[in-house]
């Protein structure tokens, strides 16, 4: 009888062990699922985090966007011209800075880009004029056109550059202004042209349209 007995609780406690390690296996699977929806919520918080602050971070959106073949060579390239937006509140001493971005098709089917910030005016409330008012495109020529007023008198600019096949590069071609000025009923205007004679080679991006005027 002893001996029948003996094998009887060895299958007993067989069974009982088998049971422990069955419910205890199910919540190690919900931690580990946890632990991955929890991974996957942080990786989703940081993505929006970083993506609001890339946008918060470029306050800049586009204005005019041309395309036209300037390096001639029949693929098309693209002039972006960017601009701040105006605070909620705007007060007399805010104003829109500009960007102009030129990117010229290669030989790799990728863009080289050219970047100035320094070619539109500033635009402040007490502008009267348009400020920037276009981009015009000719063969490997363009120009930005634009008319800024003050103090009586308005001033319209044309900055043309010029893609030089040879340096492959962007540099000033010429840098006109036709000033307008109002004085006791008397319009009289004065007018300046530069060219490569005055100012040499100006590259694209160091052109500044505040140190034209001292060349």
């Amino acid at each position: 009888m002893k001996t029948l007995l003996i094998p009887l609780i060895l299958i007993l406690f067989s069974c009982s062990g088998k049971q422990k390690e069955s419910s205890s296996s199910p919540p190690d699977i919900w931690d580990s699922k946890s632990k991955d929806e929890s991974k996957n919520s942080q990786s989703t918080k940081s993505e929006e985090i970083k993506s609001s602050k890339t946008k918060k971070d470029n306050p800049y959106s586009i204005i005019t966007e041309k395309e036209a073949d300037i390096n001639q060579d029949g693929k098309p390239d693209n002039i972006i011209v960017y601009s701040t937006e105006w605070n909620k509140e705007i007060k007399p001493t805010d104003f829109k800075i500009f960007r102009v971005v030129v990117k010229l098709s290669n030989d790799k089917n990728k863009f080289t880009t050219f970047t100035n910030d320094n070619i539109i005016q500033p635009y402040y409330p007490d502008n009267v004029a348009s400020g920037f008012s276009d981009v015009k495109i000719k063969d490997n020529y363009f120009t930005i056109e634009q008319v800024n007023a003050g103090g009586g008198i308005i001033e319209n600019s044309y900055t043309t550059f010029k893609y030089d096949k040879i340096k492959k590069g962007i540099y000033l071609h010429k840098y006109s202004t036709l000033a307008s000025e109002m004085s006791s009923g008397d319009e009289q205007e004065y007018k300046t042209e530069l060219t490569t004679k005055d100012f040499g080679f100006i590259s694209f991006e160091n052109f500044n349209d505040r140190t034209i005027h001292s060349k």
